[in-house]
């Protein structure tokens, strides 16, 4: 049943006995659709909801709500670090990409990992990597709703990581000599644009991070510009600086690498190499888990190691409990961290 309030539409479901999938505790469902944060914040303070997924902005006025919990998704969005610029698929022929500049500290003139131009553009982007203190990031910025990633888009498959590849430890000290053998003591311009996807603090981020190079030397020129005239530089491979990135949760990192990472995708996450595209096509053949997550790894270290791209964090999703309700989190539909249900688990508070 489908009605209207001075709030948005709302939907009336009534519960079905004996359902082959689960029998609600609750006699009837009242499903609003309010479209501002602030009138669905409003709304949780005063009771007329018991619950929604909140922005991580409310949490502050959240927490001043009476006899409230918290139902934590972890995983529900994740935020990386782009290096553009860095695409080597075609390198030298007319199929290079327009923004390909080996000019440009963190791109390297020569394709071949093991040469010294590949080496000391390498380093350039391992000092722009560990000057960032994610674990400040996530603590100050997400008030600790998150957690340091080291790898883009394997937050939720972080027990089949290598794992000498989870974490990237935080060293401005290292950054600076890094530079120095790079051959930049005195840092280099660089932009660094945020994409605005909807991801908690990525604006904040972004900021943070341009202090956190500004401190090894780097002069850091913070870009804010509309997704919609950012997002076409990226997928036509014309941007080349650096730039933060949010997106959901995956359940999988082969869900994003061919269409991130692949030279073959509509849109890049700043790179591009053979090696990394022979390594996602054998990812995709792969039948079983064992396999398929030992290519991944392959794939997981050779952006790990040349610095291809980093993570920044992931976050939680919070879903504020109001005092007639108990957490149903083990039953959500993590199919789909943007759009959970399962209402039908949703269960009274033990009082």
């Amino acid at each position: 049943e489908l009605n209207s309030s001075l709030s948005g539409q709302y939907w009336l479901f009534d519960a079905v006995e004996d359902h082959y999938r689960k029998t609600p505790h609750f006699a009837q469902l009242k499903l609003h659709e309010i479209p501002e944060e602030a009138t669905r914040v409003a709304n949780f303070q005063t009771g007329k909801i018991d619950s929604f997924m909140m922005a991580m902005d409310s949490k502050a006025a959240i927490d001043k709500t009476e006899d409230i919990r918290y139902m934590v998704i972890p995983n529900g969005s994740t935020e990386h670090l782009g290096f553009y610029g860095n695409w080597y698929v075609g390198h030298g022929t007319d199929d290079q990409r327009p923004g390909y500049d080996p000019s440009l500290p963190w791109v390297s003139p020569n394709p071949d990992v093991t040469s010294p131009e590949w080496e000391t553009a390498r380093k350039v982007r391992e000092a722009l990597s560990i000057a960032i203190d994610r674990d400040l990031i996530v603590e100050t910025l997400l008030g600790g709703e998150g957690a340091a990633q080291s790898l883009w888009n394997w937050e939720n498959q972080i027990h089949n990581l290598d794992e000498d590849l989870r974490r990237i430890e935080f060293d401005p000290d290292r950054a600076k000599q890094l530079l120095i053998e790079a051959g930049y003591p005195d840092g280099f311009e660089i932009t660094l644009t945020t994409s605005i996807r909807g991801v908690a603090a990525e604006v904040e981020t972004c900021e943070a991070i341009s202090e956190m190079w500004e401190d090894i030397g780097i002069d850091t020129t913070i870009s804010s510009v509309p997704y919609m005239t950012q997002g076409p530089l990226l997928s036509g491979r014309i941007y080349n600086q650096a730039a933060c990135h949010g997106t959901a949760g995956r359940l999988d990192p082969l869900e994003l690498y061919p269409v991130t990472l692949h030279s073959s995708s509509g849109w890049s996450s700043g790179s591009d190499h053979p090696t990394l595209d022979a390594l996602i096509d054998d990812a995709l053949i792969q039948t079983d888990d064992v396999n398929h997550f030992r290519v991944m790894n392959q794939a997981a270290r050779f952006i790990y190691e040349n610095v291809m791209e980093t993570g920044l964090y992931s976050v939680n999703i919070l879903w504020p409990l109001g005092p007639k309700l108990e957490e149903w989190s083990a039953h959500l539909d993590y199919g789909d961290t943007r759009s959970f249900g399962s209402y039908e688990f949703a269960q009274p508070r033990n009082r």
